[in-house]
């Protein structure tokens, strides 16, 4: 009696689907839903909730710098040879300039379409007016121009001072 041959892996039958509840994208836009849900019928429930909203973003904002740093320390270790990291940064740097010319196209087209301000005819009070005063002085007092940009801006005191400040440009550099 002859037994049949088994099944080669590329045929066996294809993993179970996930349900749609389980995937990532589906909870984030429940919760927005839910979210807006909660403002709309009941605003005193959203305002209850502000805590547990603000607690979320304060944890987003303590995770982002490592990850970011951590992405580009795996990336460019991963490169091998210096010529896939010359290539890598000319591909970045064209993503770079293509992304940041469509959004200030689209931030032109919907400023000259909409006009956002128009209407606004408020003053500073005075306390913000001396504010402001305060931090264009504290500015022209640090330096300006491309110097100042690269010390002031650019540049961390320590290695450990754009983690703490939070500071994603001083963390790549």
């Amino acid at each position: 009696m002859m037994t049949p041959a088994p099944i080669p892996s590329s045929h066996a039958s294809p993993a179970p689907r996930r349900r749609i509840y389980h995937n990532l994208t589906f909870r984030v836009l429940t919760a927005i839903c839910i979210g807006a849900l909660i403002g709309a019928i009941k605003p005193e429930w959203g305002v209850a909730l502000k805590p547990l909203g603000d607690g979320f973003i304060r944890l987003v904002k303590m995770v982002v710098t490592p990850i970011i740093f951590l992405t580009v320390v795996v990336g460019i270790a991963s490169l091998g040879n210096m010529a896939r990291a010359g290539g890598l940064a000319l591909r970045a740097l064209g993503y770079f300039a293509a992304a940041t010319t469509v959004a200030l196209g689209l931030g032109l087209l919907a400023g000259n379409l909409i006009q956002p301000g128009s209407g606004f005819s408020g003053t500073p009070s005075a306390s913000a007016a001396e504010a402001a005063k305060a931090k264009i002085a504290d500015a022209g007092a640090a330096g300006h121009g491309v110097v100042g940009f690269i010390t002031n801006d650019l540049l961390p005191t320590s290695f450990v001072q754009p983690f703490v400040d939070n500071e994603v440009l001083k963390v790549l550099v």
